[in-house]
C-alpha cells in the first residue's frame, strides 16, 4: 500500500479531468467548480499542491494512452514539437494520476467515481468509463449499478447532490476519500526528486561540520605540540641531565639500607646488654663516608674502670659478637684505658635476611601467597 491511503490525505487540491470538462476541488472552498480545461480551473498557487486526475483508456494493444494527449490540446498547434515541449513544461511537477491504471477492486465490490462529466467505475475484473452530465448522472449511475448483483458492495465517490441517488442503496464518500493507488501516480517523485535539495544542504552542512572538526583537531594538535616543545625545553639534557641522574642514583644507594638502621641499633644494644658489657656509648659509622655504604662500623665504649685486663675484655668481645645477629666481626683496637670494641656490619646479607623474614611473616598473616617470589638468600644464625 502507498504511504497515503487517500487522495485527500496527500493533496490539498484535486482537479479531475473528464472527457470534455473538469471539476476542481479546492481545499479553501466548500464546493467544487467546473471548467473546460484544468488550466482554466487552476492557477500557479493551487498547482503547488495539486493532484491532476485523468482517464487514459488503453489503446488497441492494451497500453495506456499518453497523458499529454489526454491533458493537452495540440490540434491547433502549427509546431507540434514546440507545443509538446511547452505542455511538458506546464505539467512539470504536477502529480498525474491516471485512474485507468488503478488496481482491481475486491471481490463482490464495485467502486464508482462521478465527477467532471464521467462515471468511472472499477470492479474485480476491470475499469470502465462513460460520459454523463449533472442532468443525467443519477439515471446513468442507476444503469451502472443494475449491472451488478444486489449483494455487491457499492461505493460512490462524488460531490454531486446525494438526494438524487438515495434509493440506490450505495455508500457515499467525498472525493477526498478516493483511494490513492500507487499504480495510478505515473510520475511519482523519486528519492532524488524529493530529497535532492535536502541532501545537498545536508551534505554542505556535513562538510562544514567535518571541516570544523578538522580545524579544531589541528588547533588542538598544534597546542599539544607547543606544550611538548615547552616540556622538552624545560627538561634537563646532556651533561646537566647526566649529573642530575647520577645524583639521584647516588641518593637512592644512600637510602637503600636506611630501613635497616633501627634493626641494627636495637640488635647491637641488646647484644651489649646480654653480654654484660658496662657501656658508656656506642656509635655507628660508615666505612666510606663519601660513598654510599656497603658496610658499617659499630664503635662501643665501655665505662672507665669496669673491665680491666686482656682476658676480661676478650671474653666481653666474644660475648657481644655471639649475642648479635647483625655483627659479622668484632675487634679491640690497641691502647687506651677504656674498653673500646669495633664491630663490622655487612649490610647486604642483613637486608636479605630481613626480606626473607618479612616474606615469611606476610605468608603467616595471609597477606601474600606462599608461591610469591622474592630475593633468594639465607638467614644468619
Amino acid at each position: 500500500m502507498a504511504r497515503y491511503s487517500t487522495i485527500g490525505n496527500k493533496f490539498k487540491n484535486i482537479c479531475i479531468s473528464g472527457l470534455n470538462r473538469v471539476e476542481y476541488f479546492s481545499d479553501a472552498a466548500d464546493e467544487s467548480i467546473f471548467a473546460d480545461t484544468w488550466q482554466d480551473a487552476t492557477d500557479e498557487q493551487s498547482r503547488k499542491n495539486l493532484a491532476l486526475v485523468f482517464f487514459a483508456p488503453r489503446d488497441l494493444e492494451g497500453d495506456p494512452a499518453d497523458p499529454l494527449s489526454i491533458l493537452t490540446d495540440q490540434s491547433m498547434s502549427m509546431d507540434l514539437d514546440d507545443n509538446m515541449e511547452d505542455d511538458q513544461q506546464t505539467l512539470a511537477g504536477i502529480p498525474l494520476l491516471d485512474m485507468c491504471r488503478i488496481k482491481s477492486a475486491s471481490a463482490n465490490t464495485v467502486n464508482i467515481l462521478v465527477a467532471a462529466d464521467v462515471i468511472f467505475h472499477w470492479d474485480v475484473n476491470d475499469s470502465y468509463i462513460q460520459p454523463t452530465s449533472p442532468m443525467t448522472w443519477a439515471r446513468d449511475l442507476k444503469m451502472v449499478i443494475k449491472g451488478y448483483p444486489a449483494s455487491t458492495e457499492k461505493h460512490v465517490y462524488t460531490a454531486w447532490e446525494a438526494s438524487k441517488i438515495s434509493e440506490l442503496n450505495v455508500e457515499l464518500h467525498p472525493i477526498q476519500d478516493l483511494p490513492l493507488d500507487p499504480n495510478t501516480w505515473i510520475n511519482t517523485p523519486t528519492f532524488q526528486d524529493k530529497y535532492g535539495t535536502l541532501m545537498l544542504v545536508f551534505s554542505i552542512i556535513l562538510a562544514l561540520f567535518v571541516y570544523g572538526i578538522h580545524y579544531t583537531q589541528n588547533s588542538r594538535a598544534e597546542s599539544i605540540s607547543d606544550e611538548i616543545r615547552s616540556i622538552i625545553a624545560a627538561t634537563p639534557s646532556g651533561s646537566d641531565f647526566e649529573s642530575l641522574a647520577r645524583t639521584i642514583r647516588e641518593q637512592q644507594r644512600y637510602m637503600h639500607y636506611k630501613h635497616l638502621m633501627p634493626i641494627i641499633t636495637k640488635d647491637v644494644a641488646s647484644a651489649v646488654q646480654n653480654a654484660g658489657l658496662k657501656m658508656s656509648s656506642f656509635e655507628i659509622e660508615t666505612t666510606t663516608p663519601k660513598q654510599p655504604p656497603e658496610n658499617l662500623i659499630v664503635r662501643i665504649k665501655g665505662k672507665t674502670g669496669e673491665h680491666q685486663g686482656w682476658l676480661q675484655e676478650e671474653n666481653i668481645a666474644k660475648a657481644v659478637l655471639a649475642q648479635s645477629t647483625t655483627l659479622s666481626a668484632i675487634r679491640k683496637p690497641p691502647g687506651g684505658k677504656k674498653l673500646v670494641l669495633e664491630g663490622i656490619v655487612e649490610l647486604a646479607p642483613i637486608k636479605i635476611m630481613v626480606d626473607d623474614y618479612e616474606k615469611k611473616a606476610a605468608i603467616l598473616q595471609g597477606k601474600i601467597s606462599p608461591n610469591t617470589s622474592s630475593t633468594a638468600g639465607g638467614s644468619r644464625s
